[in-house]
């Protein structure tokens, strides 16, 4: 996906160069998005493994895009909680968390397994962390002039505290995401569930109601993934990390990994502001993608945690509804190819 605005790295250089800091709410408004978006991450079972300012993009919109995933991985388990599901040893040094450090030595981003218990969740909160902390004090909070240095400072866990220019209710959020050992860490879900991030989600939803550069598609999916990130679903708190001995559990857990397997894709009409436009729609890990074309990279995403249901109407026409009452009107060629993609989808969401 474009991402015309640029991305946090070019910013905070610029703040360096013109000795100012960004604001506060520009903090919080870049955080927010962040926490959000890393919540989906995980809960997609997925960990992206270099979270740092230079993967984090800004759109035309000014909303905020986590992207670069090419040392992402997807996990056929869960990997919310404390659950350690990784081993290898890859990332940015100054980002990489003390845990993913003790897997082996980083050798510019190729994969070790030497030693460490492995890694799970809590290491992308650490770099989110980082990055925090960055744009707060605009450097991170341990330098070094090589990879064993900076190894060595993260292994001590000693850094300069955020700077006092900021909110004690941001430094502590800061604080607790750099902690060393990751169960001291609080997940991504928990960290929407703070009252300090609850009150960013309330300042994101309204600037982006007061903004007339989101479209109406777009402002759909935000409102969905703000329903999400106030009752985010699926974690596991630290101090009472849940069981997955009972059947029922499992099989759940199965049933949504034979989920993201699932995939269908095809041109669509999509309704918009009353109006029918020609797009392209692939269901891929539970979600739906919608682009202009087949060959356009640029899409919209919408996870099936977010649908309700879906149902078939005339004319080849399907509705999503979605949990925040909102709801997507699509039509395919003809009402054989709506069945399969209504049956495509509610398999995908394991209510076939």
């Amino acid at each position: 996906e474009h991402a015309s605005g640029g991305d946090l790295r070019q910013r905070l250089r610029a703040c360096v160069n013109e000795r100012r800091r960004l604001s506060e709410g520009d903090v919080g408004m870049i955080f927010v998005q962040l926490c959000m978006a890393l919540e989906y991450v995980h809960r997609s079972q997925i960990l992206h493994r270099d979270i740092k300012a230079e993967n984090v993009f800004f759109a035309a919109t000014s909303l905020v895009k986590l992207g670069d995933f090419g040392f992402a991985r997807h996990f056929s388990e869960p990997v919310l909680g404390n659950r350690r599901v990784a081993k290898s040893s890859l990332g940015t040094p100054t980002h990489m968390a003390p845990e993913v450090w003790r897997c082996g030595a980083s050798r510019g981003g190729a994969e070790s397994s030497e030693g460490g218990d492995g890694y799970g969740s809590k290491a992308d909160v650490w770099s989110l962390g980082i990055v925090l902390y960055e744009m707060m004090a605009l450097e991170v909070p341990f330098p070094g002039s090589n990879v064993r240095e900076i190894g060595q400072r993260i292994r001590d866990g000693k850094f300069a505290p955020p700077p006092a220019a900021y909110s004690e209710d941001l430094r502590a959020i800061c604080l607790r995401m750099l902690q060393p050992i990751p169960e001291h860490r609080p997940s991504a879900a928990e960290l929407l569930q703070t009252p300090h991030v609850q009150r960013l989600i309330d300042a994101f939803e309204r600037a982006v109601a007061h903004s007339d550069r989101v479209d109406s598609d777009t402002m759909a999916l935000i409102r969905s993934n703000i329903a999400d990130a106030r009752a985010p679903c699926g974690d596991t708190s630290p101090c009472a990390p849940a069981t997955h001995s009972d059947r029922s559990a499992t099989e759940k857990s199965n049933a949504a990994a034979a989920a993201a397997a699932i995939t269908h894709e095809g041109e669509v009409l999509k309704s918009s502001r009353g109006v029918w436009k020609q797009r392209y729609l692939r269901l891929a890990n539970r979600a739906l993608e919608v682009s202009a074309s087949r060959e356009q990279r640029n899409f919209n995403a919408l996870s099936l945690n977010d649908v309700k249901r879906v149902a078939a109407g005339d004319g080849g026409v399907f509705t999503l509804y979605l949990r925040d009452g909102s709801l997507h009107r699509l039509q395919a060629r003809n009402s054989e190819a709506c069945a399969q993609w209504v049956q495509s989808i509610e398999r995908a969401m394991g209510t076939a």
